[in-house]
């Protein structure tokens, strides 16, 4: 393993988390939780988290049904939203960097340029709001990364081995 500190992924049993799991696996002690064995919406589940040697949590855990979220408002804000709060609260607490996926549905589409970090956020459906909302509430977090990209894994594996050679170099 590259590493003996564990990175912990939430959604585990998602498209996402299997990419990353397929990915960064072979190299990485990724300890990943599915919905089924923790609900991140549901804070007395973080107890179950092994945070021992963790420095790393990657968030795929998401509501992504887009026209469900119109339907499912209290769901959609649930995962997107409150969950993050609860990542947010137990990351600072316990000093685990979080690294969190978000989508270009918290845009309006109307930039003619490409959208930057600070870019303001203007969605236009449930679905982006809720995500939107969850961005901001990460704003205060001590440690976290946001991606919005494509190739998030390059930027991943990058992110991840600056981990590794801080602590080699501290």
């Amino acid at each position: 393993m590259g590493s003996k500190n564990k990175i912990l992924l939430t959604g585990g049993d998602g498209q996402l988390a299997k990419t990353i799991i397929f990915n960064l696996g072979k190299n990485y002690n990724i300890k990943s939780y599915p919905k089924k064995k923790i609900d991140i919406s549901k804070l007395k589940d973080f107890k179950k988290f092994d945070k021992k040697n963790c420095k790393i949590m990657i968030n795929t855990a998401a509501y992504n049904d887009v026209e469900g979220a119109e339907k499912n408002k209290t769901i959609s804000d649930k995962m997107n939203y409150l969950s993050l709060i609860n990542l947010k609260k137990f990351c600072d607490l316990n000093n685990i960097f979080l690294i969190h996926f978000s989508t270009d549905y918290v845009f309006d589409g109307k930039n003619k340029n490409p959208y930057k970090e600070n870019s303001v956020t203007n969605p236009i459906n449930q679905y982006g709001k809720s995500k939107a909302k969850g961005e901001k509430a990460l704003l205060s977090s001590k440690k976290f990364f946001l991606l919005k990209l494509i190739l998030f894994l390059i930027y991943l594996k990058c992110l991840i081995n600056s981990f590794e050679l801080d602590e080699i170099y501290g």
